[in-house]
């Protein structure tokens, strides 16, 4: 085996080759988290431009459902008074029936000393009505 002498220029340059290669990976990794961290503000921007238009889709979302809410409250009392409407419509053809029929009972063509009248009988929330007929006194 020869010992073989290193040249002390060339020690040198090793040491410098080594400080250079330290020099090269900082610079590579400076580079790179410097792209990382563009990329992370890209990102949260993003995130945050996403954010709010949840929060506008949300508020659009709420108004929406506060005007269904209050269009089927406005429907039910729409509803409701057409019921009543027709509650009452029907009661006043049964009360202009029941007149109609009243008057032609008691019209003289009937039959002497007959007397019939309708009556009507209540009970809770309901309404009845009943003809009815009797022999009266002549006149």
């Amino acid at each position: 085996m020869e010992n073989r002498e290193i040249p002390a220029f060339g020690v040198a340059d090793d040491a410098l080759l080594g400080q250079n290669r330290d020099a090269v990976r900082s610079d590579d990794v400076s580079r790179e988290l410097a792209a990382l961290q563009e990329e992370i503000a890209a990102l949260q921007a993003a995130a945050q431009e996403e954010g709010s238009a949840m929060a506008a889709l949300e508020a659009q979302l709420t108004e929406q459902r506060d005007r269904l809410t209050l269009a089927r409250r406005l429907l039910a009392d729409q509803e409701k008074q057409i019921e009543q409407k027709r509650a009452e419509l029907e009661e006043a053809m049964a009360d202009r029936a029941i007149a109609t029929l009243s008057s032609s009972v008691r019209a003289p063509s009937s039959s002497p000393g007959r007397m019939c009248v309708w009556r009507s009988i209540t009970s809770g929330s309901s309404r009845e009505r009943a003809f009815t007929c009797r022999q009266g006194e002549r006149h």
